[in-house]
């Protein structure tokens, strides 16, 4: 077969597309490109045409090779190594990361998140230089650690002199539905432009047999075609039959590959074994006592390989025909000889051996399920968390000892559920589930299980999965499971089941040890609470608080929602606050954006407690977005709701419909919508916000039917403020007087600062709506806000005060209270009720001056968070590597910062966004 390139017809529009994307790339705006196609049908050809159609553009490419699959960060090597001299201009954290990932450096530690940010803040070093053509082919077979860096770049560069175009077999872009760009389909030739593209003499009759017989496929036509002798071509002579098309024309190159002699044909087996490390090849065939040079240059002669030193395969299907016609004895004989020749002092030369051995291997062998498991150890410390998972399953299957490979295989669970691959986890479950597992390997497989679970599916089968746990996990797995199974079943409005399992880890806890001991002490504490026991439950929460920096807890990402839990159960969030800032700012420099969601949605609720809207609205929109990019939802819908909360607040009521929909349609995953108690609150607050109190008392009622209308964290009668308010707005006064006074004698005594200004506000709304003195509550209400550092509060029940002085003709008294009211909502940036402060405030006759020139359009979470960040001093490149963004997307997002706010510069921004953002501020008597 004979090279006689096709000239190229029937891509115009496909390369229009690419060509506006790769214009937009020049002009500073990033752009991706999805390519598909059957084999042959032109696809690393269209990329070679892209290429060649942009001079200007510093091109970086990469195949994906079937053999570099289970390799973490393989491909990734290949694309960044032309640009490795930049590397120092990436952010230190995550240029230890991929230096350790891509082997440039030591170990270290990271995550594949952090090795996405490196890659995108890396390429957009380049492109600062000069715009960066990004090509990849044979997408479908990229390492999922190299395919996540990629696509996290593609997804986060924004304003980046950047296009991304990526080709691959149908399918391979299923994940990369969610990431935006074009979508282009390469199809078969027409008659028509198979004639354009084939030589001239071409008889029609033979273009049209020819196109109907492989569908268009341009290598098909061209492998056929240079097969075929003129007379044929020409339609002179009858045309083979069957013609060597589509399935025949894979069997075309076997029959090559059947034709070599055993020495060309062994060279062939291993380079498709071991394609790209041409030298250990050529170590393996010195090993063999054959001359490398001929034995390689018999099969380029048989049209096997292209030419050295660069040997390769002439096209992925000649590969894939090889390894399908090598008998399983020739493949192992090959996988042997490389195990050997690998240079395991190179990068990933351990792992490379590791894996050939074990493919080398059929009974099973300790020693090689040893050498796998080191190799899946590496790579767990190198964040190739999928490759771990399938290089642990591999040492399992070879492990001779059922219970250690029933032991490896929950390695491989955990694994696989750190990649975020949940139909591994479930796969590889299975198994370990029906093999060996001893109760304690068993146990810990069913922790994993349920917390996956928990996350991506229903909450009322993570209950019974961590259930399993329980009873057959050991020592800190059966505490863990205990408590994960407690605050499940809190989640599903079971207010006993921390009793219940606090009773169950009181029976095997080891008191010495400070896991376990710390762990029943909240959960004991935990249930206090719930039992309205005041003094039992902050004796033993006050000692969990105080216990929260031990060295066995402070590290375990697990441990952050306890924390929470307590924090907020004690009313102690403004004392937990810094130290959640700190465990944020770590997982952000270690790129643990797994462990960062959680943190950030946890913060987000903490912040919005203290009054601090800013910063749990930028927390908020972060956390819902990093759990976006990541496709799974750990304590999102914490953050969803919040999100809404926040949305409403400042009047974006179609942004808040949109997040209540997407909280709802979590909690329908997650079978917990009947008791989500916070969502109810949340969808109220925002219907008030649009007022719409109709909707609010029905949202409400329903949870008193539920439940009987407990809050989120269990309190009696939780949602009783927000309905007694719906309740006076709507006029009905005699159903807001009974709910009142039953909220007051069912919140029990010593009551939190924050839980005795909410009885008191309520209170004093009703005094109000029926003609009494609101002013001893109102001020009892007030000073509760201020002692719970609750600025947003304060704020409001200084707007309810000047409303009342308003309403009564006490207009100079009530500009007091409402300047103060105006004065914190703006700061706090909540502008629908810095809105209705205003009106309240022009009703009394006074006037108020604007100090800036913005346009008062509400900040996005984004634009907040960037905000936030610029203020404290930080750089832009410093703040792009903090929200693992671009340096061009944090410039455009600080550009509308200070369009929206009047901001001129850096320090104006310092002085006034972060002073305004202080917890203090504004909150005089």
């Amino acid at each position: 077969m004979g090279e006689r390139p096709l000239r190229v017809v029937g891509r115009e529009e496909q390369l229009a597309v690419v060509a506006d994307v790769v214009d937009a790339a020049r002009s500073g705006r990033a752009g991706l490109v999805r390519v598909t196609g059957q084999p042959g049908v032109g696809k690393s050809t269209f990329l070679r045409l892209v290429e060649d159609g942009a001079p200007d553009l510093r091109s970086l490419r990469v195949r994906g090779l079937p053999s570099e699959q289970v390799v973490a960060h393989a491909a990734l090597h290949g694309l960044l190594r032309p640009v490795s001299a930049l590397l120092a201009r990436v952010p230190e954290s995550q240029r230890a990361a991929l230096a350790a990932a891509l082997g440039w450096g030591p170990p270290a530690a990271s995550d594949a998140f952090l090795v996405g940010a490196a890659t995108l803040t890396l390429l957009g070093a380049a492109a600062e230089e000069q715009p960066v053509l990004l090509l990849v082919d044979d997408a479908q077979w990229l390492d999922d650690e190299s395919a996540a860096a990629v696509r996290f770049a593609a997804e986060r560069a924004l304003e980046d002199r950047l296009a991304v175009v990526m080709a691959g077999r149908p399918g391979w872009d299923d994940q990369w539905r969610g990431v935006g760009g074009a979508t282009l389909r390469l199809e078969g030739l027409s008659v028509e432009q198979a004639a354009a593209a084939l030589p001239a003499d071409t008889a029609p009759g033979v273009v049209e047999r020819l196109v109907a017989a492989g569908g268009g496929n341009p290598l098909a036509l061209h492998d056929v075609v240079a097969s075929l002798s003129d007379e044929q071509r020409q339609g002179l002579s009858p045309l083979p039959d069957p013609l060597p098309i589509g399935a025949d024309l894979a069997a075309g190159y076997g029959a090559a590959f059947d034709r070599l002699p055993a020495g060309p044909r062994l060279a062939a087996v291993l380079l498709a074994l071991a394609e790209g490390d041409v030298p250990a090849v050529v170590r393996c065939l010195d090993a063999f006592r054959l001359d490398a040079d001929a034995v390689l240059a018999a099969c380029e002669d048989a049209d096997v390989l292209t030419g050295g030193p660069q040997w390769a395969f002439r096209h992925p299907l000649v590969r894939e025909a090889v390894l399908a016609r090598a008998g399983a004895s020739e493949r192992r004989t090959a996988h042997a000889a490389l195990a050997e020749a690998v240079d395991v002092a190179a990068a990933g030369g351990a792992v490379r051996r590791a894996w050939h051995l074990g493919r080398a291997t059929v009974l099973p062998s300790e020693p090689v399920a040893a050498a796998l498991a080191d190799a899946a150890e590496e790579l767990g410390r190198r964040r190739g968390h999928a490759s771990a998972a399938a290089t642990w399953e591999q040492a399992a299957a070879l492990t001779p000892d059922p219970a250690v490979a029933a032991r490896r295989t929950a390695a491989a669970v955990e694994a696989a559920f750190a990649a975020g691959d949940s139909a591994a986890v479930a796969r590889l479950a299975g198994k370990a589930l029906g093999g060996a597992a001893d109760e304690a390997t068993a146990g810990r497989v069913l922790l994993t299980l349920g917390t996956l679970e928990e996350l991506h599916g229903s909450v009322p089968r993570a209950a019974d999965l961590l259930d399993r746990a329980a009873e057959r996990a050991r020592g800190r797995d059966r505490a863990w499971a205990l408590t994960a199974l407690a605050l499940v079943r809190f989640r599903l409005d079971d207010l006993d089941a921390p009793r219940r399992c606090a009773a169950r880890l009181a029976e095997c806890a080891d008191g010495d040890d400070p896991v376990e001991g710390h762990l029943l002490r909240f959960l004991r504490g935990f249930a206090a609470a719930l039992a309205g026991d005041v003094v039992e439950s902050h004796g033993l929460l006050s000692r969990v608080l105080a216990e929260r920096n031990e060295p066995a807890l402070a590290d375990d990402p697990r441990h952050f929602g306890v924390v929470g839990y307590t924090a907020s159960l004690l009313g102690m969030v403004p004392e937990v606050l810094p130290e959640a800032e700190r465990r944020i700012a770590d997982a952000r420099r270690r790129g643990a954006a797994g462990v960062l969601v959680p943190m950030l949605a946890l913060t987000a609720a903490a912040h919005a407690q203290t009054g601090d809207h800013r910063r749990a609205y930028a927390y908020a929109g972060e956390a819902v977005e990093l759990a976006t990019r990541l496709g799974f939802a750990p304590g999102v819908h914490v953050a969803v709701e919040m999100l809404a909360w926040q949305a409403a607040s400042r009047g974006l009521h179609d942004a808040a419909r949109d997040a209540l929909t997407r909280a709802r349609e979590l909690s329908d995953r997650a079978g917990t919508s009947a008791v989500a108690a916070n969502q109810a609150l949340v969808a109220a607050y925002c219907a008030l916000c649009r007022d719409e109190p109709g909707e609010a008392v029905a949202l409400l009622e329903a949870r008193l039917e539920v439940d009987g209308g407990v809050g989120p964290l269990g309190e009696p009668l939780g949602v009783a403020p927000m309905l007694v308010e719906a309740y006076l707005v709507l006029g009905r006064t005699r159903e807001a007087r009974d709910l009142a006074l039953r909220l007051d004698a069912a919140t029990p005594h010593p009551r939190t600062p924050a839980r005795e200004a909410d009885v008191a506000r309520t209170l004093a709304q009703f005094d109000i709506a029926t003609g009494a003195d609101p002013c001893a509550h109102l001020d009892a209400a007030e000073d509760g806000w201020l002692r719970a550092q609750a600025p947003f509060e304060v704020a409001r029940t200084r707007l309810l005060r000047g409303q009342w002085l308003r309403r009564q003709g006490r207009r100079r008294e009530a500009r007091i209270p409402l300047e103060r009211a105006v004065h914190r909502l703006g700061a706090l940036d909540l502008t629908l009720w810095l809105r209705r402060a205003e009106r309240e405030l022009a009703a009394t006759g006074a006037t108020r001056e604007r100090r800036d020139g913005g346009t008062r359009e509400p900040l996005t979470a984004q634009e907040t968070q960037v905000a936030l960040h610029v203020a404290t001093g930080l750089t832009n490149r410093e703040v792009a590597a903090a929200m693992f963004l671009s340096v061009k997307t944090v410039e455009y997002h600080l550009g509308n910062v200070f369009r929206k706010r009047g901001y001129r510069t850096r320090a104006e921004l310092a002085g006034r966004f972060e002073a305004d953002g202080t917890l203090d501020a504004g909150l005089g008597p």
